[in-house]
């Protein structure tokens, strides 16, 4: 059974080390994918032996689908706690058997489930590697297997460079799975957003229009990666990464909810982030064992979306009020009247200056869609808005203020769009 796994992922598309520096615009066709070279019974290849040396037969690339382009830049983020040992080099393997050492210096990050270490000579991308207790679990090795099988298959995703999916599996010395190669990414967190002289100090010139058009990229990110049935569960700030060309990079796929290539169940991530999730998660945690669905993805996305074009305010913050998440959970949100908390210190002007059908969507969000997920208002509809709110900065470029003196005058806000409660 693992063996025919471990084919599946040569079948559903993966390479070799020596692929990593192609260019995709040169390759006219993909060889035919072949089944790995299995290593001999009872031989432990050194450092400096691939499986195919005892195998001269075997062409290098035989299981070579064609280069991957190279992404640039370079991964930090959380990805799991170390599996290798520390200061040693570590062999992994390719598809092909192709050796590759890895030593502590080559390490970025780590946390949860493995470590994440840079891949010598081939700046473009990084290697994650699960825990030990992952690795020798055949149970869970088996549940890693299908997963990455899964989401290499879906080749809009593999093939996207603002995308960390996994690009082809790796081994150890025993042929089992014990890691991914994933596209190297860079930039500046959205979480790291909080404030108009942060925002200025991170991207000198910025207002409040680019921050729209991250917004309006991310939500594009969220469909695409909907269109495919992939659904994102942990909306931690910290895995969207923004870039001067307001794109975002996604970073931490391996935690998404991913649909079975041959229909069955999707695999279930029991993954979350407290203050950006959809509250029947966290007042009913069992709901975490389940498939998500669009309408809980689409709560946590309108969080970011709200972040991005409200400077890094959290919807659920209210004057005198606790955490986030505690708000969240209650269901405390300051927007529309009746909400029985006040605004924070501040926002007051910020928020004047949005158009009054993007205060409409975020209460109905936020405020009717905290116990009816059927009123929540589509990934669609949120883009509308965001696509509303740049036209009208650029009718009214004191729109694009990220730190207004004043509020927009109540005269064209018909009693501004923060005092109105959706029907």
């Amino acid at each position: 059974m693992l063996l025919s796994l471990l084919e599946g992922l040569v079948a559903a598309g993966v390479w070799a080390w020596d692929a990593l520096t192609g260019d995709s615009s040169s390759s006219t066709s993909a060889p035919t994918p072949q089944p790995c070279p299995q290593r001999p019974s009872g031989a432990t290849p050194s450092r400096s032996t691939s499986w195919k040396s005892t195998h001269p037969q075997t062409s290098s690339r035989c299981c070579a689908q064609g280069p991957l382009p190279p992404a640039g830049g370079g991964w930090l983020a959380q990805c799991g706690t170390g599996n290798l040992p520390v200061g040693g080099p570590t062999t992994v393997y390719d598809p092909n058997g192709t050796p590759l050492q890895l030593s502590a210096s080559d390490e970025l990050a780590s946390g949860g489930e493995g470590t994440v270490y840079r891949c010598p000579g081939h700046d473009s991308f990084v290697i994650k590697l699960y825990k030990r207790d992952i690795v020798e679990n055949p149970e869970k090795q088996k549940a890693v297997i299908e997963r990455l099988q899964d989401m290499l298959s879906i080749k809009a995703l593999r093939t996207n460079h603002d995308i960390a999916w996994p690009q082809m599996p790796v081994y150890d010395a025993e042929k089992r799975v014990v890691g991914f190669v994933m596209r190297a990414v860079s930039g500046t967190s959205v979480g790291s957003l909080q404030g108009a002289e942060r925002i200025r100090m991170l991207f000198p010139g910025w207002d409040r229009e680019d921050l729209a058009l991250v917004a309006r990229d991310f939500l594009d990110k969220m469909q695409l990666l909907a269109n495919h049935g992939v659904l994102v569960n942990d909306f931690n700030p910290a895995n969207f990464i923004v870039g001067r060309d307001h794109k975002v990079r996604l970073i931490d796929c391996d935690s998404y909810q991913i649909p079975s290539a041959n229909g069955g169940a999707p695999h279930v991530a029991t993954s979350y982030f407290a203050s950006h999730v959809a509250p029947e998660i966290l007042l009913q945690p069992s709901l975490l064992k389940r498939p998500r669905g669009p309408e809980q993805a689409r709560f946590g996305a309108a969080i970011i979306v709200f972040q991005l074009l409200m400077c890094g305010q959290h919807p659920y913050s209210h004057k005198n009020g606790g955490m986030p998440e505690e708000n969240l959970r209650s269901g405390k949100c300051p927007l529309g009247i009746g909400a029985g908390c006040l605004i924070p210190t501040g926002w007051y002007n910020l928020l004047s200056y949005l158009p009054y059908t993007t205060m409409d969507k975020f209460i109905r969000m936020f405020r009717d869609g905290h116990g009816n997920s059927s009123v929540r208002p589509t990934l669609g509809e949120l883009r509308k808005e965001v696509e509303k709110f740049l036209f009208e900065m650029k009718r009214d470029p004191l729109r694009k203020d990220l730190s207004p003196a004043t509020p927009k005058m109540k005269s064209n806000t018909a009693q501004g769009p923060w005092k109105k409660k959706a029907a």
